[in-house]
């Protein structure tokens, strides 16, 4: 078992660093090495300046599941915006895949009240 958690774990490190970079060249920071956060972004809002984190972890044997986590006015509205990602995808189809993502998590924070309020009074 101990064998093929470490196999696991450096699948676990190629795939992080692959998605990493493509949240980069997106424009997120990337986030701690040391940990299951790929990326961050600051994002302002009526409220402050708030960081929306991405997650990425296991799914099943055979996927990577990248989730968000930005809170406003208490709730997590990026709990149902996910992206599963199958470990056999190329380099190539993980930017793709993780562009089509971050389209969907930037939608639904331009959406939440207090990002409208605050882009509204910087226009």
């Amino acid at each position: 078992m101990t064998a093929i958690r470490a196999i696991d774990t450096l699948e676990y490190d190629q795939f992080k660093a692959i998605v990493t970079a493509a949240l980069v060249k997106l424009g997120w920071e990337p986030g701690n090495p040391y940990n299951c956060c790929p990326a961050f972004k600051e994002i302002k809002s009526l409220g402050g300046t708030d960081n929306v984190v991405l997650w990425l972890s296991q799914y099943d044997r055979e996927h990577w599941y990248l989730t968000g986590e930005y809170t406003t006015e208490g709730n997590n509205v990026l709990s149902t915006t996910t992206c599963k990602l199958p470990k056999s995808l190329d380099e190539a189809a993980i930017h793709q895949q993780v562009s089509g993502y971050v389209e969907r998590v930037e939608s639904v924070i331009g959406q939440c009240r207090m990002v409208r309020l605050y882009r509204a009074r910087q226009q």
